[in-house]
C-alpha cells in the first residue's frame, strides 16, 4: 500500500492546479485525451487522464461514462458499477446511462442486474435496439440458468 500511496502522491504532483475559470476547459481536454488513449489501447493513460477529470470535477456523468468505457475491457461488473454512478450527475441523460448499465451487466453475465437496469432505461423513456438487444440477451442468460 506504501508503494501505491507514492505513485499517487507523485501522479497528484504533476497535475495542473486550474483556476475555476479554466477547470471545464481542463475537464473536457482530459476527457478528449482519454478517449483517444482508450481508442489507441493506451490504459494507465487513458485511466489517468480520467482520473485528473474526476479531481478537477466529480460531479460529471461523463467522466464517469468515459472512465466506466475504460473498465468494460477488463472488468464488465465494475464498468456497470462506475456507470451507476453517472445516475444523477450533471449532465447525465439517464437512459443512455442505464443502456450503458444494461450492456455492462450483459457483459458479466450478471442477468437479473441487467435486466433492472434495461427497465429503468425503458422506464425513463429510453428505447433504442441496442438497449432491446441486451435486455433480450439478459432474458435467454436468464433463462439458461433454470
Amino acid at each position: 500500500a506504501g508503494s501505491a500511496l507514492l505513485f499517487l502522491e507523485g501522479e497528484f504532483a504533476s497535475w495542473p492546479n486550474p483556476n475555476a475559470a479554466d477547470r471545464d476547459q481542463k475537464i473536457t481536454e482530459f476527457l478528449q485525451s482519454a478517449r483517444e488513449n482508450l481508442s489507441a489501447g493506451k490504459m494507465d493513460a487513458a485511466r489517468s487522464l480520467v482520473n485528473q477529470a474526476l479531481a478537477l470535477d466529480s460531479g460529471r456523468a461523463e467522466i464517469y461514462l468515459v472512465l466506466g468505457d475504460i473498465l468494460l475491457g477488463s472488468n464488465a461488473a465494475e464498468a456497470a458499477d462506475t456507470y451507476r454512478k453517472a445516475v444523477g450527475k450533471t449532465g447525465a441523460n439517464e437512459g443512455e446511462i442505464w443502456a450503458r448499465v444494461t450492456s455492462a451487466h450483459v457483459k458479466a453475465q450478471e442477468w437479473p442486474r441487467a435486466l433492472e437496469a434495461g427497465k429503468r432505461a425503458l422506464d425513463v423513456g429510453y428505447d433504442s435496439a441496442a438497449l432491446r438487444s441486451s435486455i433480450a440477451a439478459a432474458q435467454f442468460g436468464r433463462a439458461i440458468l433454470f
